[in-house]
């Protein structure tokens, strides 16, 4: 018997809700990786950015607005993982 059954089920939620925001991650850098074609590119944790270390890529206006978008996404999900912590 669990003598504090509310901190387990907490820290399950944590830990759920951090799987969540991981899986959000990945899904965000898979797409990224399409975008760029299969070149190298990180993410800062710190900051939320795509970062990449190869010249100008060709992009059409919708690509621009993808990696914006995902990168404010990007910085909000690194805010909540740090939360959790």
């Amino acid at each position: 018997m669990n003598p504090n059954p509310p901190l387990e089920a907490r820290k399950e939620h944590l830990a759920a809700q951090k799987d969540l925001l991981n899986k959000q991650i990945a899904e965000i850098r898979s797409q990224l990786a399409y975008i760029f074609e299969g070149k190298e590119f990180v993410i800062n944790p710190k900051t939320g950015k795509v970062e990449h270390r190869f010249g100008q890529l060709e992009m059409d206006a919708v690509d621009k607005e993808f990696i914006v978008d995902a990168e404010k996404r990007l910085q909000e999900i690194y805010k909540q993982l740090e939360e959790i912590k």
